[in-house]
């Protein structure tokens, strides 16, 4: 069966195919053998409806709100001269100054907090991952958001 799901996202077909021929299906083989075509035909709306299920739950940003602007400091160590947490940094910070945080993820926000290193912070669940916010200057009104 199915080991992970997110394996699938780019190729949502894959694992109607997978299922498919793990299924044993009673004369599967013999549409396969006849024609590709009725194949297709019998299994397009599934992959259709898998892809839908897909774009339901996944983001529809892209993330240029965010990485249009210069990244000023990079995941791993510190620029020379700041040591702050051991020089290392756990984040990509971006030059963004007062500007509205639109997250480039759908999900929703588990948890808010002031961190001593990093300010005003959320935490936005989606999918199987967390996305932290931080350095924001405040932190308005949490609700879920697609």
């Amino acid at each position: 069966m199915v080991a992970d799901i997110y394996e699938y996202l780019d190729d949502p077909a894959a694992i109607i195919n997978q299922l498919m021929s793990e299924a044993n299906i009673p004369g599967a083989e013999v549409v396969s053998e006849l024609d590709g075509g009725m194949l297709n035909k019998l299994t397009q709306p599934l992959i259709d409806k898998v892809k839908s299920l897909f774009d339901a739950v996944s983001s529809t940003g892209d993330g240029s709100h965010i990485l249009g602007k210069a990244i000023t400091a990079h995941f791993g160590r510190y620029p020379r001269g700041i040591n702050f947490n051991n020089g290392i940094h756990y984040g990509l910070d971006t030059a963004h100054s007062y500007d509205p945080l639109l997250s480039p993820v759908n999900g929703k926000v588990t948890r808010t907090w002031n961190d001593f290193g990093g300010g005003n912070s959320i935490e936005v669940k989606s999918g199987r991952d967390y996305w932290w916010f931080m350095h924001l200057s405040k932190i308005n009104k949490c609700r879920e958001h697609r």
